[in-house]
């Protein structure tokens, strides 16, 4: 298991995050407790094919998951979630290989088939190897995509859904 940076540096992030997105509402989301591994209600057809090439280029580990309202730790981090409850953290996290990779992210909305204004702060250029960043889910109910970039090259596409 590889070790998530400082909680100095997540702190931060995590500051940076949550203050970057307030986009949407969340009109009737109700808290979940159904467990994303167990019930993949999430599609599997994404909007748009990521680089494969470029992401082995930058990266050994990239996904989504999310921190539980309880979580005393960046170690309770629940990896590849697919299910959100509004409130709950969103988190991406990494390893990259390279260091100073110019990541950034941005939010697709499935059902409309566009990009959410507000995107996704990004970790901040990761100097260490692994990272991850997080912010409270504050978007609708519906099925969105977060869409993972370096520079302009798309890398990695997360499906998701808020409940």
């Amino acid at each position: 298991m590889k070790k998530l940076p400082s909680i100095a540096v997540f702190l931060c992030l995590a500051t940076i995050l949550v203050t970057s997105l307030s986009v949407g509402c969340s009109k009737g989301a109700q808290p979940t407790t159904t467990n994303s591994s167990t019930t993949p209600l999430v599609s599997t057809t994404l909007s748009e094919q990521p680089d494969k090439v470029t992401f082995q280029k930058y990266f050994s580990e990239l996904g989504l998951g999310k921190l539980p309202a309880n979580a005393k730790s960046p170690a309770d981090l629940q990896k590849n979630a697919t299910i959100f409850a509004s409130g709950e953290n969103l988190v991406l996290y990494g390893s990259t290989i390279v260091p100073q990779v110019p990541i950034s992210a941005k939010y697709y909305d499935v059902m409309t088939k566009q990009s959410i204004t507000s995107s996704v702060a990004p970790p901040a250029q990761p100097k260490a190897t692994d990272f991850s960043s997080w912010e409270s889910v504050s978007l609708s109910s519906g099925r969105y995509e977060l869409k993972v970039y370096v520079g302009d090259v798309l890398v990695a596409v997360f499906p998701f859904e808020i409940r």
